[in-house]
């Protein structure tokens, strides 16, 4: 709903000349396969709830991850395996403890390289009410090839958690978001 109230005014400056708006036509629950909005009518029971600790771990050690939304990466892009595992931790970390009972999320060990494909730099704004002022974020999307040498059962489940939640800081403004290609 946000969004199509989004679309409704439009993106960049020329939406003040009553241009670059959009309409949301559908949405699809990832876990249902489901049409959840559909024609301006959102329909709850298509949506299927999943409790992140019966997700599969990722099988393969080789993964080709397509960054669809920026991801904020102040040293550069992509991050390194380490890090895109720590990336994905921390963001369950801020959800378990915020909206979950506080449990601990386990600790991961990984090795390995990635090598960047596609990368696009994003310098996006944001205002931030708490303390009145603007901020910058050193964001990226693009697509990275990740090569795990090493990697527990822990490392595998989080990758599986990635793909659902993201990765990082900044959910409530959608950034982080990935899949595998």
């Amino acid at each position: 709903l946000a969004l199509q109230q989004f679309g409704s005014y439009g993106l960049g400056d020329a939406r003040h000349l009553g241009q670059n708006r959009f309409e949301v036509a559908g949405a699809r629950c990832e876990f249902s396969g489901e049409l959840v909005y559909e024609g301006g009518t959102i329909y709850p029971s298509r949506a299927k709830a999943v409790d992140v600790t019966d997700l599969p771990p990722v099988g393969q050690k080789r993964l080709r991850v397509g960054f669809k939304t920026p991801i904020d990466l102040p040293l550069g892009f992509p991050p390194s395996p380490e890090h895109l595992l720590k990336l994905i931790r921390q963001r369950l970390v801020l959800l378990v403890n915020e909206y979950g009972s506080g449990e601990r999320v386990p600790d991961f060990k990984c090795k390995g390289e990635v090598k960047p494909i596609a990368k696009h730099y994003h310098r996006l704004v944001g205002y931030s009410r708490r303390s009145g002022r603007r901020e910058f974020w050193n964001c990226w999307t693009g697509i990275a090839d990740y090569n795990f040498e090493e990697i527990d059962e822990t490392g595998k489940w989080l990758l599986s958690v990635g793909k659902v939640l993201g990765a990082g800081a900044k959910s409530s403004f959608g950034l982080g978001f990935f899949d595998f290609i």
